[in-house]
């Protein structure tokens, strides 16, 4: 999969392409004058031509690369410049975009639900992340969602002279040792697995587990309706909103084509970032394909399929090219 910042500016990309309402020609990392740029958007008006840059930044983003940008966007000669954080800015940054006409925005998933989703309460809980199997110098680390992580720690199997549990029910079973521990800070718990076991872990060869790790800490989980919708099945709602003025956009995850540059060839590997699912194309027929649904986790169980579907427009997959993912 693309690194994490790469997927942040694709993500930016299919936000401001979800907003585009005047078909505004939108180009993800183009090149002015030898200078890259991880967006532009330009679009005519009445005979007048228009550019706008745009800078994505995966962290808390310092005075100096504000400045730089403002540099950066006047050589380009834009008429305006934007740049977007998934963490936010400097207070010095933003004094600099204000004295600059610098458009400063902040993209993130939103707490928000849908209409659809009621809450009906909430409650406390020990919340688990984070589980990694340790063996001989190796680590098998867990998915980190919830479905797919109660899918792994049920069909992963402890065997110690010849008896056999999962590794949910040995987490619970020391959960009176290690649960004194936990607070509402994150805390890395360790267990050691008893000598000689095997582990017999889905779509993995069998191999002998020393110790079992896991992140946990007191969280406040939300009780909710969803229509008996996985509620990680339900669409996220991001948030991008404009730093200088508040305003705030809310963009619906589908509205959001993250694969607007993919193109679905028949034997190909593709993955759904924001969904976590993972696909096969098993053959394609001009704008028809069959797809193999090979990895989605609902309810806590590994839900999967082969379907029809005519390609209509751009797509929510990115194609999977690293071998050890495949």
């Amino acid at each position: 999969m693309e690194k994490k910042w790469k997927q942040f500016e694709r993500l930016v990309a299919a936000i401001h392409h979800a907003l585009n309402q005047t078909n505004a020609r939108i180009e993800w990392g183009d090149r002015i004058d030898g200078r890259e740029f991880d967006l532009t958007i330009r679009f005519s008006y009445f005979s007048y031509s228009y550019l706008t840059v745009v800078e994505c930044k995966d962290y808390l983003v310092p005075v100096g690369e504000v400045e730089a940008f403002v540099t950066k966007a006047r050589r380009a000669h834009a008429n305006k410049a934007i740049m977007v954080s998934s963490v936010g800015f400097q207070s010095g940054a933003i004094k600099v975009a204000r004295d600059e006409g610098i458009e400063l925005f902040v993209l993130k998933e939103s707490n928000k639900w849908p209409d659809w989703v009621k809450i009906v309460g909430e409650q406390p809980a020990i919340g688990i992340e984070q589980v990694a199997l340790y063996s001989s110098g190796h680590c098998h680390v867990f998915p980190n969602s919830s479905s797919a992580l109660t899918y792994y720690t049920n069909h992963t199997i402890l065997i110690n002279n010849n008896k056999q549990t999962t590794l949910n029910e040995f987490i619970d079973s020391r959960r009176m040792d290690w649960k004194k521990h936990v607070s509402t800070k994150p805390t890395t718990i360790r267990l050691d697995i008893p000598p000689i076991t095997v582990v017999d872990m889905p779509f993995v060869v069998r191999f002998k587990a020393e110790h079992v790790t896991f992140q946990s800490q007191i969280i406040n989980t939300l009780i909710l309706e969803t229509g008996g919708v996985d509620p990680e099945m339900v669409p996220a709602l991001f948030s991008f909103t404009d730093i200088i003025t508040s305003k705030e956009h809310v963009v619906s995850e589908g509205e959001i084509w993250i694969g607007f540059d993919t193109v679905i060839q028949e034997g190909k590997f593709y993955n759904d970032p924001l969904r976590g699912q993972n696909f096969y194309c098993e053959k394609r027929t001009g704008n028809c394909i069959t797809v193999v649904l090979v990895e989605s986790y609902q309810h806590g169980d590994l839900f999967q399929c082969t379907y029809d579907q005519t390609i209509t427009g751009p797509s929510r997959v990115l194609e999977v090219t690293d071998p050890n993912e495949i």
